[in-house]
């Protein structure tokens, strides 16, 4: 087989690791850099490939299953935007814009193209980081030096919440301040999407823990951070004490929700672990009771002393439950043909009434505000193709006899991002979406048997 280009590789685990710095890049220079940088990289391993000066490691054959409701995906945004579109299926702000300006408009399926093209060019660089990921993945060694890369930024951008939080700064960089809705302990909103970030590493890490001996990358820079320092199926306790630090940070947050998506996702990390012969059962009892005796009496202390913010209650929640109305009303009125990628916000105008004060940017449910944006066919698609992650990955989790880890973290990572796009937006954020996408490849990567040499081209 012919060398792969490892440039390639770091660059795109160093843009991923540093997409939380500019503010989870939300803003969009920051995301429109990330989706350059992994469109280049797509484009420099393609050239590799029709060169033959290296081999993909999974062709048309085995990834028909994730290309097809992408690209329904990506066509369907992609035909939002155009103007060519039949008129009745036009959203009809366009023809009462028309009428108001006195001037021809070209209408279209999008209340606004360019926030869909935005959405779109977001939707092909997650695209291009999973693919890359897929592919480099194939090698333990790249699966694993991915899952140590996540773990590192989860610890170093949680330390810098924390940091921040404690001496009050607000900060652009890094993590935002607590004013901004992102970092630990801060803002209005109960939930937060830097949770979900925070969650994703602590996957990583309960994945080693819970295999039978954590695993020890090769000819890796990070390699003190992973070695075991007693043989057989110990566990390093650098690994323990950042396993630790992590499952430590959720409940900082102050989100029961966040705890209790953390909780389904990490037990069923441990029942994989308990029926794919990951881990023995002593190991796997220790692993839970110490998950829920940690984020239970974090989760305490953070009550008892007034940290926490509160749940919504109240007008809070009757605020909550008029917005969840409103958004079903909007994807009432185009649940089809949805109002364009991207458009939350500026469809909400139309439907909001007094009591919401301030803009409304998310809908607080990724599944209500995805079938509003896409219609009901290309939001299908699209959970389709989240099912496909966690049928393969389960699939590897239970039937590989080895790095059957991999695969089970990527399972719980599936199963964590879909709890929270119950409540939250998570997958909204450029940093978050990149992150998951790059762990799911590297997981759906790991969970082909590696005797199966008829998955490439």
């Amino acid at each position: 087989m012919r060398a792969e280009q490892p440039v390639i590789f770091w660059t795109l685990i160093l843009a991923v690791s540093l997409s939380p710095v500019p503010f989870a890049s939300v803003y969009a220079w920051s995301w429109s850099l990330l989706a350059c940088v992994a469109g280049a990289l797509v484009a420099a391993w393609s050239v590799r490939v029709i060169v033959g000066a290296q081999k993909a490691a999974f062709g048309l054959r085995a990834t028909w299953p994730f290309l097809l409701p992408f690209a329904v995906v990506a066509g369907w945004t992609a035909l939002q935007t155009v103007s060519w579109t039949p008129p009745a299926w036009h959203h009809p702000l366009w023809d009462s814009a028309e009428r108001a300006l006195a001037l021809p408009l070209a209408g279209r399926i999008s209340l606004n193209a360019d926030e869909t093209l935005s959405a779109l060019t977001r939707l092909l660089a997650y695209g291009g980081i999973f693919w890359l990921a897929l592919q480099y993945g194939r090698r333990t060694l790249r699966a694993e030096q991915i899952f140590y890369a996540i773990i590192a930024a989860g610890v170093v951008y949680g330390a810098l919440g924390l940091v921040q939080t404690w001496f009050g700064w607000q900060s652009r960089l890094g993590l935002p301040g607590a004013g901004d809705g992102w970092a630990i302990g801060g803002g209005a909103a109960p939930h937060h999407p830097f949770a979900t970030y925070v969650s994703l590493a602590l996957i990583c890490v309960s994945s080693f823990i819970l295999s039978s001996g954590a695993p020890t990358p090769r000819r890796f820079n990070l390699r003190e951070f992973a070695r075991r320092l007693v043989d057989g199926s110990s566990v390093s306790w650098r690994l323990l004490a950042v396993w630790l630090l992590l499952l430590a940070m959720v409940p900082s947050f102050g989100s029961r929700d966040d705890v209790v998506s953390l909780w389904l996702a990490l037990g069923v990390l441990a029942l994989l672990a308990l029926t794919g012969k990951l881990a023995r059962w002593l190991r796997v009892t220790v692993f839970a009771l110490a998950s829920v005796l940690v984020v239970a009496s974090l989760g305490y202390v953070m009550d008892a002393s007034g940290l926490a913010p509160a749940p919504p209650q109240g007008a809070d929640a009757e605020q909550l439950e008029r917005l969840h109305a409103l958004t079903q009303d909007a994807m009432a009125d185009a649940p089809i043909l949805g109002t364009g990628a991207g458009t939350f916000e500026e469809v909400f105008r139309f439907y909001r009434t007094s009591e919401f004060q301030a803009t409304v940017m998310h809908a607080r449910s990724g599944y209500h505000e995805t079938v509003l944006e896409l219609g009901a066919i290309a939001a299908g698609a699209l959970f389709l193709l989240f099912a496909v992650f966690a049928v393969l990955t389960l699939s590897g989790a239970l039937k590989r006899q080895r790095d059957s880890a991999y695969a089970a973290a990527g399972f719980a990572a599936t199963v964590l991002v879909g709890a929270h796009a119950s409540f939250d937006y998570s997958l909204k954020v450029p940093a978050i979406a990149a992150t998951y996408c790059l762990l799911v490849g590297a997981a759906c990567a790991q969970s082909w048997s590696s005797r199966r040499e008829d998955d490439a081209w």
